[in-house]
């Protein structure tokens, strides 16, 4: 309704944005936290529901601008090579002219490699181009291996 005087009345609520940032890095210790010395992880993607998808810089960070407050769910990929250290998933809550930080470790990836021969003599050490005495070379194929995991910390 314009008055006689002719001015009008608005009142609008605004919320001010704020920002969602974190940092993908190599969890070294896997103590869960982003030390002095442990590397970002470049390249890798993280989504925020409803705002849209980045890939970490070089150094792992991201960042998610001009976000409008509420609760928002963070998704990062496993970078490849790597085994998240925790869930690659989290919700955050942002408050206006807040900003939250969601960081993600992960811990490379080992390689087992070997050779399973026959150890005619008991000593425990493979010859690899002659095989062990009394065995003609013989380095067995196709003998199933069973490996179990289990990350072990520094302290152990």
């Amino acid at each position: 309704y314009l008055s006689s005087s002719g001015a009008v009345q608005a009142n609008f609520g605004v919320h001010a944005q704020g920002t969602i940032q974190g940092a993908v890095y190599e969890d070294v210790n896997g103590n869960g936290l982003q030390d002095n010395g442990e590397p970002g992880l470049g390249n890798v993607p993280v989504s925020v529901n409803g705002v849209g998808t980045v890939v970490t810089a070089i150094g792992g960070g991201y960042r998610f601008s001009n976000v409008t407050p509420g609760l928002y769910t963070v998704d990062v990929a496993t970078a490849p090579g790597f085994a998240p250290m925790q869930a690659t998933t989290r919700q955050v809550y942002l408050p206006s002219q807040g900003a939250v930080i969601a960081s993600f470790g992960f811990r490379a990836l080992g390689v087992i490699d070997g050779v399973v021969f026959f150890d005619r003599n008991g000593n425990v050490i493979a010859v690899l181009y002659g095989g062990q005495p009394g065995s003609n070379g013989r380095i067995l194929y196709g003998v199933p291996i069973r490996f179990a995991h289990r990350l072990i910390s520094d302290s152990e």
